[in-house]
């Protein structure tokens, strides 16, 4: 087939027969990879003559700028290193270069900036210095020293265990009104934990109480006992049954052979001494007595208690002895204290009796008698008509030295039994350390009920 191509007139058997001009159309456009035709755009920086020259516009002014030279076609013909001068100073809003001044930061050659050392070791302080410009020079630890004052108000949670107090360091002045006592009438119902050693004091009885825990313990017997103390008498605490009554006794409504009575705040301060232990006391069921122990009534709301006292007589001569008005010497059992008023001490001395016999037979008559033995006083005799004591001064009295008149006549075949207590002839009686006595009380004996050396004026006499 005839046609044309690339300029090229050519019939039908491929044979050229003409030529014309090659069309911008038959130009194969070039790729990356082909070779082909192109175009310049106006915007470019490009231009084409119509000769087809292929040129550069000149649209920069030829200059050496950041190490680098271009000609007026922004070909760069020379590059050098950037110098100093080649970077813009940095400013506040403009990026740019900086100088390191040191001493505190240092540039390497290598351009590597450094931070000195400030000559602290690494580690954690609660103490530094810091200089003007905000590095630390310094570290250390707190002490006391550091700490300023700081307000009570600021402490806020915790304890101060019993370790920050000094022994004996808290004063009388630092406790407040009722931290370690109760003044009141009722019974306290709430006990602080921790309070074992609290006292309550009642007013109208002043009697002291302390918690040991369990209870309220009394430690005071009260105002009753200490204004009005009073022995009422004697009792078995095997049975709980009075066995001897004195007037106090009798005033309270005590009564032979009955047990005590209920506690009363009339009674308040009255005794009865144990006679024969036990723990059948009715007013203190379970309690235990020993002989010579007290069974106190203390008031209507704190009713009988037990008193433990001191049993089986004094304390031995070696404690005696250290007082100052005491003289003892071989102490013999049943000893005596006898105040001497010539040296001025109770000295020991042994006692005897003797049992006195009467020279008349009882006739149902005769009241007065005669006896081979001297009598001294009255109340020096234990006189038993038939088993009944005899009361002296008022049952008997003695009209001589070597008499005893009855205040009525024995009957006839009476049986008796008179017995003389041994005395020393003493004046004076006191002391200093031990109970004091009178004229006639010139003898000090003990007495085992109550516990204590008391003055008499006889002696006991012994065991017969």
């Amino acid at each position: 087939m005839a046609g044309s191509a690339n300029g090229t007139v050519y019939d039908a058997q491929g044979h050229i027969t003409g030529s014309t001009p090659i069309l911008p159309t038959e130009v194969p456009i070039a790729t990356t990879t082909d070779v082909g035709g192109v175009y310049v755009p106006a915007n470019s920086g490009l231009s084409i003559g119509n000769d087809g020259e292929l040129d550069h516009s000149q649209n920069v002014t030829a200059n050496t700028i950041s190490g680098l030279t271009f000609n007026d076609t922004g070909h760069i013909t020379n590059a050098v290193p950037l110098a100093s001068g080649d970077i813009p100073t940095a400013s506040p809003t403009v990026k740019g270069g900086v100088i390191v001044p040191g001493p505190i930061l240092t540039v390497a050659n290598t351009g590597a900036i450094t931070h000195t050392d400030s000559g602290v070791s690494a580690g954690t302080y609660t103490k530094v210095t810091v200089n003007s410009t905000g590095h630390v020079t310094t570290g250390a630890q707190l002490v006391a020293a550091d700490v300023p004052g700081l307000d009570a108000s600021k402490i806020v949670s915790g304890q101060l265990g019993t370790a920050f107090y000094a022994d004996n360091s808290i004063t009388r002045f630092k406790l407040a009104d009722y931290s370690i006592s109760y003044i009141q009438e009722s019974q306290p119902t709430e006990i602080d934990p921790g309070s074992i050693g609290m006292l309550w004091l009642q007013e109208s009885t002043a009697q002291l109480r302390m918690w040991n825990g369990n209870s309220w313990f009394a430690v005071g017997l009260g105002r009753l006992v200490q204004e009005n103390l009073r022995w009422g008498g004697l009792i078995d605490a095997s049975t709980g049954l009075v066995t001897v009554v004195t007037r106090f006794g009798l005033n309270a409504g005590l009564a032979v052979g009955a047990p005590l009575p209920d506690p009363i705040d009339q009674i308040g301060g009255l005794y009865v001494v144990i006679e024969v232990g036990g723990s059948n006391i009715g007013q203190t069921p379970g309690v235990n007595y020993d002989e010579g122990d007290w069974c106190l009534c203390v008031d209507q709301a704190n009713g009988w208690t037990r008193i433990d006292t001191l049993s089986g007589g004094g304390g031995g001569a070696q404690f005696l002895n250290d007082l100052l008005d005491v003289n003892i010497t071989n102490v013999q059992d049943g000893d005596t204290l006898v105040f001497d008023a010539g040296t001025g001490r109770w000295v020991n001395v042994s006692t005897n009796s003797e049992k006195v016999t009467l020279i008349e037979p009882f006739d149902n008559v005769r009241t007065v008698f005669n006896t081979p033995q001297t009598l001294t006083t009255p109340e020096n005799l234990i006189v038993s008509l038939g088993g009944v004591i005899q009361d002296p001064g008022v049952d008997f009295t003695i009209p001589t030295p070597n008499q005893i008149a009855f205040a009525e006549a024995p009957p006839v075949g009476t049986e008796y039994f008179i017995l003389q207590e041994s005395t020393v002839s003493t004046s004076g009686g006191g002391g200093i350390s031990l109970p004091p006595g009178t004229a006639a009380e010139e003898y000090l004996q003990w007495d085992n009920t109550l516990g204590s050396w008391q003055p008499s004026t006889t002696f006991n006499g012994g065991t017969y």
